[in-house]
């Protein structure tokens, strides 16, 4: 009985290390992702996300990302990206971006270089996607699909 019990628990120990060597495959095959998202001074806010080629279906690292503020009038709105002012990131290797300490406002997001060549985060209608930030709390965006080279 003691030889079955040691295959048994043999065989145990090879499968659990089987799922580990698995399990970490395929992490490591999703790309990496930030260990850490970072805290928030009180009372600001966060944008974190992925950026992605529409051509390649890769990410895109070491794009700059920016949020520019929406300002309303009445019913209408706009966005204002202030070259020196407005918050962004510079997105890792696995094409994440995060922007943290910025006001609890809300944002349009523009990808790449505004004084080349950038694309300017849409809705299907074609206007520019508005995400609106809360205190306290880091937004998650999601992938962003933009094409650009």
């Amino acid at each position: 009985m003691r030889k079955s019990s040691s295959k048994t628990l043999t065989v145990r120990l090879w499968l659990g290390l089987l799922t580990l060597v698995l399990a970490s495959c395929s992490q490591t095959d999703m790309g990496p992702e930030p260990t850490q998202l970072p805290g928030l001074e009180q009372g600001k806010a966060g944008v974190y996300g992925q950026i992605i080629s529409e051509r390649s279906g890769q990410p895109i690292s070491g794009i700059l990302v920016r949020l520019a503020k929406v300002v309303r009038q009445g019913e209408d709105a706009a966005f204002v990206l202030e070259d020196a002012f407005s918050p962004g990131d510079q997105t890792d290797e696995g094409g994440y971006f995060i922007i943290v300490d910025v006001d609890p406002i809300e944002y349009v997001l523009v990808v790449g270089d505004v004084n080349n060549q950038y694309e300017i985060i849409a809705e299907n209608s074609g206007m520019a996607k508005i995400w609106t930030t809360a205190a306290d709390q880091i937004l998650e965006v999601g992938e962003i699909r933009v094409d650009l080279p």
